[in-house]
């Protein structure tokens, strides 16, 4: 008799066995790394930068205030004194409206529209059409 398989040896992303018995949606990662992960968080205005603060005092003041705020915008910290040049510090990258990017889970709205039983090729025929009622 075979050993069941271990759930957690599965790639994040990658296809599982039965899936449908666990969920109706599946995890899809917009980002194969930070870079990409940043450009999505901006397309959701999610990011500030900031450069020359402090990481003695400034950075660890802007990390804690964001942290206690569900709605708080990332943080990414340029030309930071005392660092090595071209780095950058990334704070409070899991908050807002990143999280469900961020687990690979769809936002709001396309969970709506899924549940509805709107298909994927029409959800931004959908999203014309609700600008259209708006005006």
């Amino acid at each position: 008799m075979a050993a069941p398989a271990d759930p957690m040896s599965t790639a994040i992303g990658a296809p599982v066995a039965n899936a449908t018995a666990r969920s109706n949606l599946e995890p899809r990662l917009c980002y194969d790394d930070l870079r990409q992960w940043l450009e999505e968080a901006r397309k959701l205005g999610e990011v500030k930068e900031l450069s020359g603060l402090t990481w003695q005092q400034d950075i660890g003041m802007v990390a804690s205030t964001a942290a206690h705020e569900d709605g708080a915008p990332c943080f990414v910290f340029e030309e930071v004194p005392g660092t090595i040049k071209g780095s950058r510090v990334l704070v409070n990258f899991f908050g807002g409206k990143r999280k469900n990017m961020t687990l690979g889970f769809a936002s709001r709205s396309q969970q709506d529209r899924s549940e509805r039983g709107v298909p994927h090729q029409f959800h931004r025929a959908d999203e014309a059409h609700r600008a259209q009622i708006r005006r």
